[in-house]
């Protein structure tokens, strides 16, 4: 915001150096339409899409866990996934989110991922990762579905489901007693 007003301020200026101008009208009315068209187009594309960053399924998971979990609550959740419920809704902590921007600064999630696979494609087998990572929930979204081989029997099996949408889509386990 701050470099807004000196963007316009320094607009000013320069339009105020071309005083004398004939086209000065015509300059101020070209730089006013390039700076508001970013704008104006921005809202006519949200106004026209039927783009959902979120379901109405996965609205109601992140109500139930912003209002049934600790502040703290440490969430398994799919890795790769930059907008989701858990972090991005309720608020809660994840074991790992996408490399999107940390990777380029040198910080690398080969390990966490590799646990989270690890993980959910055989529970029974991997419950160590909850342990090493604090894991306080399992979320099982279709995310999780779409990248893993998710062994929900097991999950079913080991936890209990203390969440479960209309439709079966979100599922959320507790690791620990509820």
């Amino acid at each position: 915001m701050l470099c807004a007003v000196l963007a316009a301020d320094y607009g000013l200026e320069l339009l105020g150096r071309l005083k004398g101008l004939r086209a000065r009208p015509v300059v101020a009315v070209l730089c006013a339409v390039l700076c508001f068209s970013t704008g104006v187009l921005a809202v006519a594309r949200e106004w026209k899409s039927d783009y959902e960053m979120f379901s109405k399924e996965a609205v109601e998971a992140a109500a139930y866990v912003e209002e049934n979990t600790p502040q703290h609550a440490m969430f398994l959740t799919d890795s790769d996934w930059h907008i989701n419920l858990v972090s991005s809704l309720a608020g809660r902590n994840i074991v790992c989110g996408p490399d999107t921007w940390l990777y380029y600064h040198g910080y690398r999630n080969d390990e966490r991922k590799s646990d989270i696979r690890r993980f959910y494609t055989d529970p029974e087998n991997n419950r160590d990762v909850l342990e090493k990572y604090g894991v306080d929930y399992i979320l099982v979204s279709n995310n999780e579905r779409s990248r893993y081989a998710v062994d929900q029997d097991a999950l079913a099996r080991l936890f209990q489901a203390v969440y479960e949408s209309e439709y079966g889509g979100i599922v959320i386990y507790a690791v620990g007693g509820v």
